[in-house]
């Protein structure tokens, strides 16, 4: 799928941003602040034109900023609902990965919750196609276990922007089986080895 870069050259512009030859080096200056200026198409082909991380350099600890501007209203609604409350899951951090083998491994969303820490909503993580371009992506299913996001058949997918960042999007659907717009976030890491602690898992 052909990525049309009308819209992110516009944004250089606007912002005295000069993009590169090259992709990789043209999108090391966006931050998630940047980034919750573009509208879902935006964002889609800024996604489409980046390349999957190697499953090797997902281990550990990384941070996580959900860019709500454009997300569904649906989605914003079960989003503070669910993880962005104290009094439900809690604020959500961003998420944690361990490598099992050399082709997968697992995960858990980390959430602060009344000042303790809380994994919930575990993922099997491998590198995989991605469901709008069939280009290879680190892929997160939900489905692989029993959890609240493992019903609504959650599947997120990150790639690559700079040597800090990864933007990502969630997809999911609804109990009644209706397919939700997907929500885009950042990830940043890895800030810390995998912590093995032993936090409160749900």
């Amino acid at each position: 799928m052909a990525c049309d870069r009308i819209a992110l050259t516009q944004f250089f512009d606007e912002h005295n941003m000069e993009p590169s030859k090259t992709t990789a080096a043209a999108y090391q200056g966006l931050t998630a602040s940047d980034l919750s200026q573009f509208d879902d198409q935006q964002l889609m082909q800024l996604y489409l034109s980046l390349e999957s991380p190697k499953l090797s350099d997902m281990q550990g600890e990384f941070s996580g900023q959900w860019l709500a501007k454009n997300a569904p209203w649906f989605s914003k609604f079960t989003w503070k609902l669910a993880a962005y409350n104290n009094w439900s899951n809690g604020y959500w951090l961003g998420k944690s990965f361990q490598l099992l083998s050399d082709t997968h491994g697992w995960g858990f969303n980390n959430l602060k919750k009344f000042g303790g820490l809380v994994r919930r909503w575990p993922m099997h993580i491998s590198i995989g196609k991605s469901r709008y371009d069939e280009k290879n992506s680190f892929c997160l299913n939900y489905r692989h276990y029993y959890s609240f996001c493992g019903l609504l058949g959650v599947e997120d997918e990150f790639r690559k922007l700079n040597e800090q960042n990864l933007l990502g999007l969630a997809h999911y659907r609804t109990f009644f089986g209706l397919s939700i717009r997907p929500m885009w976030f950042i990830m940043s890491g890895p800030i810390a080895d995998f912590d093995s602690s032993g936090h409160l898992l749900k």
